[in-house]
């Protein structure tokens, strides 16, 4: 047991107090703000870690998915003396997921043996759905506390993946340290409440409403974006979301494939015919047509199937090159690779809003919902006024 013992009673002084909106905790003003108190001499301030080198603490980066945007704003941001922890060497075990390119001058963790462990066991899981959710918050649990078991403690600046981000906070590992964060995704909150739009818009969904994230994880990753220095994301929408504490990436544009010409129209959906990803609206849509849907991922709707009356086919990505348009009215879409495959290559994109794309002469954006305003994009497409 520790006292702290002092001459005379005094009056405690007053720290800056976080204020909630909506139940959720915001930062302090001005004073107790790194991004604006102006004071970057200061070794927690994002910016001013190149001037205090090692000597004074380093950055440790601790990351999950490897996206593209994420790793070239990593390797441009770190320096030497840096703490990198992955969960496997992506480059040596063939996988593009986790193939990060490290810096040299730097320590590096692996946890192969929890990677490994977690991918033969997700290989007998079903390709979506609650059983699945559950597995992939376990297992990022794991190995948020494996890297934290790593975490030297002059760490003083920490870049997470956001797949970690609630469980290193309820570990309280980002005490005394500023932090930034990688976001792959909406926040587990906003994740629910626009995934209840169309849930209660289509009751027989099977999917809408099938999983739901436990509420103590919910609250400490809404308190950990709060406390965070820097939001860090390629998605528009996100980054929208959270204003000037975001920090936008350009998309990183794939190489374009040949297009070749449609013999008839064709429609390719770039997922699995499931409720998130739009396929309700883009079945309304098409209703009455006979028009040729190309559906990528065989997850399916239950019960009441809504393209069992369209003219439809399961697709491979190489048949994107001879379709009319790619179409992805998504209410949730956070990594629509095939959606700038398809505007790079000179194909027209009609995707929701919600997908995070940049702006294009081939893309009509759509709200995630909007049957009739996707006809009208399909109809723009079919008669080539997207080209």
């Amino acid at each position: 047991m520790v006292s702290i013992l002092a001459a005379s009673s005094r009056n405690p002084i007053s720290a800056p107090v976080e204020k909630a909106i909506h139940g959720t905790p915001t930062r302090a003003n001005v004073d107790g703000d790194c991004l604006t108190c102006g004071v970057v001499s200061c070794f927690r301030h994002p910016s001013a870690h190149a001037q205090h080198g090692a000597a004074s603490g380093h950055t440790a980066w601790l990351l999950e998915a490897c996206w593209p945007e994420f790793d070239d704003w990593c390797r441009l941001h770190a320096h030497d003396g840096d703490h990198w922890l992955t969960p496997l060497d992506g480059k040596s075990w063939k996988k593009s997921n986790y193939a990060w390119n490290l810096p040299s001058n730097t320590s590096i963790h692996h946890a192969t043996f929890e990677t490994l462990l977690r991918s033969w066991r997700q290989r007998r899981l079903p390709a979506q759905g609650a059983v699945r959710q559950h597995f992939l918050l376990e297992a990022h649990r794991r190995l948020a506390e494996n890297f934290a078991r790593r975490l030297d403690p002059k760490a003083r600046h920490l870049v997470v993946s956001q797949t970690l981000l609630p469980h290193l906070w309820l570990g309280g590992h980002f005490g005394g340290r500023t932090f930034d964060v990688l976001m792959q995704r909406w926040p587990l909150s906003e994740l629910h409440a626009r995934l209840d739009v169309p849930a209660s818009l289509h009751q027989h969904s099977e999917t809408l409403a099938d999983f739901r994230a436990d509420p103590r994880i919910v609250d400490a990753e809404n308190q950990a974006l709060a406390a965070a220095a820097r939001l860090v994301t390629p998605h528009r929408e996100i980054a929208a979301h959270f204003g000037s504490r975001a920090i936008l990436l350009d998309w990183k544009m794939p190489t374009p494939i040949s297009r070749t010409a449609a013999s008839s129209t064709r429609w390719f959906f770039p997922a699995s015919a499931l409720g998130r990803k739009g396929i309700y609206e883009l079945a309304a849509a098409l209703n009455g047509t006979t028009h040729e849907l190309l559906i990528l991922g065989g997850a399916r709707e239950g019960g009441t199937d809504p393209i069992a009356s369209l003219n439809h086919r399961r697709a491979s990505v190489s048949e994107l090159a001879g379709s009319t348009a790619l179409v992805l009215p998504a209410w949730i879409e956070h990594e629509p690779r095939l959606a700038l495959l398809a505007l790079v290559s000179g194909i027209p994109v009609i995707a929701g809003k919600a997908c995070g794309l940049p702006p294009h002469p081939r893309l009509i954006q759509v709200d995630a919902g909007d049957a009739e305003a996707l006809k009208n994009a399909l109809a723009a497409a079919q008669a080539g006024r997207l080209e």
